[in-house]
């Protein structure tokens, strides 16, 4: 009876009944295990459930970005017997309820996978909800021990691990933003962030690795990372990566137009991904709408990686004004 149902914050009690709501979610490739304790104990997430009579019946966490400014939900489910009932839906009542008490939100956000297209069509139809941008998704699976070590291509380029520093100097620059970020978002797998120096933290942690490629420094002769140009930024590719259960989970996120330097990114992708993995690895791999699968899958290919049948569809973010 849903008059038995409540609806109240996550517990770091409710991790196993949470978890234990769907054992194949995204496909074996399911986050939250690795995640849950942030959720908990990270001030900038929370998480809700619906509970009847002690059993976990739904759930979504909300994270909280851009300064404090927007939630964005993240890593729904509902159990099978229970969908269709509404349970969604209270628990966003229930959310939105819970941070009002955080004064500065103004925006709720979602990205919602383009294989199901009635829920696409549904948000497209909410005089509430904006289409904020439209990604393409690519999944590649292969073992890290079958990776062959090749060499870098373009020697003329200056290729850098971005840290939070540089990655400062490249939100502050106007012309490199605009290049990277021309709808305003840097998404981290489906969650998108503003471009802003408050999400830096974010952007760079232990679970992420960023690399850019640049044509030049700021003056005539190299110096160090802090030297290089942001100006000049051709392409940034952003992993985040956790452990499930088909092994590691390399997400790559890719910004910028200049796909020709993505086969020196992944010189340096698969060497971290080497220091973390010792065989099964799956990389979803994030693209603006616009780039030609083939400039992607060219530079896999290299590396003896194919992306496999049934692997490639949009993602849809949507941004409400609360």
């Amino acid at each position: 009876m849903t008059s038995e149902r409540i609806y109240r914050r996550a517990t770091i009690d409710d991790k196993e009944n949470i978890l234990g709501i769907s054992d194949n979610i995204y496909n074996g490739r399911d986050y939250l295990p690795e995640l849950y304790d942030d959720v908990i104990y990270n001030k900038d997430m929370r998480g809700y459930v619906c509970e009847e009579r002690g059993k976990v019946l739904g759930f979504f966490f909300v994270h909280i970005v851009d300064d404090s400014e927007t939630i964005v939900r993240r890593a729904g489910r509902v159990k099978s017997s229970h969908q269709g009932q509404g349970i969604f839906k209270n628990l966003m009542e229930y959310m939105i309820k819970d941070c009002a008490s955080l004064p500065k939100v103004k925006y709720a956000s979602i990205a919602i996978d383009g294989t199901h297209r009635e829920k696409v069509s549904n948000y497209l139809k909410r005089e509430n909800y904006r289409h904020a941008q439209t990604m393409n998704f690519h999944l590649f699976k292969f073992n890290i021990q079958d990776v062959p070590t090749l060499s870098l291509e373009n020697n003329a380029l200056h290729i850098s691990e971005i840290t939070s520093n540089l990655l400062k100097d490249i939100l502050k620059n106007q012309t490199s933003r605009d290049y990277l970020f021309p709808d305003n978002i840097v998404r981290i797998h489906s969650v998108p962030f503003k471009p802003i120096e408050a999400n830096i933290k974010s952007f760079v942690n232990k679970r992420t690795y960023i690399i850019g490629s640049f044509a030049k420094y700021k003056g005539d002769e190299e110096g160090d990372i802090s030297d290089l140009d942001p100006c000049t930024i051709r392409l940034m590719t952003l992993a985040s990566f956790y452990t499930c259960k088909g092994g590691l989970a390399y997400q790559l996120d890719i910004f910028g137009n200049r796909t020709e330097d993505l086969g020196d990114h992944l010189y340096y992708h698969m060497q971290k991904i080497k220091t973390m993995a010792n065989s099964h690895v799956t990389s979803g791999v994030m693209t603006p709408n616009d780039m030609e699968l083939g400039d992607v899958e060219k530079h896999f290919k290299n590396y003896g990686i194919s992306r496999k049948q049934l692997s490639f569809w949009e993602t849809h973010i949507f941004t409400k004004t609360m």
